[in-house]
């Protein structure tokens, strides 16, 4: 299985955090701040849950504000996943001594018919950017990067320029 913790796509200002498995996981509604979108993690899309709440967990606004701080906790029974702002960290994560239990409700929290011992283990951690991808050649036309070529695929093929200050900027992951 796949765990993605920060994905969006074009201007989008909030985090789609998701799942992906084979077709036999599906995750239900659940104690989370955001919305879930898809509950089949089987499907091309995974299972997944939207930050709409906070418009500071993706894009432009997290970073003017120098992002923040995810945080995912794993059992066999449950993935829950976090977003912090800067400046609202809990202490407990930044002395190094993370307890979850004083996180409040996550914004997401995939649990449901899923066996999460079957479907995650033996996982690497990856940085990635990928262009194009279904959800963002779905939502092309209604952004304004649409003004500047007709699709996703010619606007990476005639804007090259555009790509080139793209990057990760992570300080630290933390595995406990």
């Amino acid at each position: 299985g796949e765990i993605d913790i920060i994905s969006g796509v074009n201007e989008i200002t909030y985090d789609l955090a998701s799942l992906f498995t084979e077709p036999t996981c599906s995750i239900a509604t659940n104690a989370q701040t955001g919305s879930l979108m898809t509950s089949d993690c089987g499907s091309a899309s995974g299972c997944g849950i939207l930050e709409d709440y906070d418009t500071n967990s993706f894009g432009t606004q997290f970073n003017s504000n120098n992002g923040g701080v995810y945080a995912t906790e794993w059992t066999s029974d449950f993935i829950n996943i976090w977003f912090f702002e800067r400046g609202t960290v809990p202490s407990d994560i930044t002395s190094g001594q993370p307890n979850p239990g004083l996180w409040g409700v996550p914004m997401a929290s995939f649990e449901g018919s899923c066996d999460i011992d079957e479907h995650f283990s033996c996982s690497n951690i990856v940085f990635d950017m990928n262009f194009c991808t279904p959800l963002a050649v779905t939502n092309w036309a209604t952004t304004e990067c649409s003004n500047q070529a007709s699709t996703c695929q010619d606007y990476i093929a005639t804007s090259p320029e555009e790509l080139y200050n793209m990057y990760w900027a992570i300080y630290s992951v933390q595995v406990y």
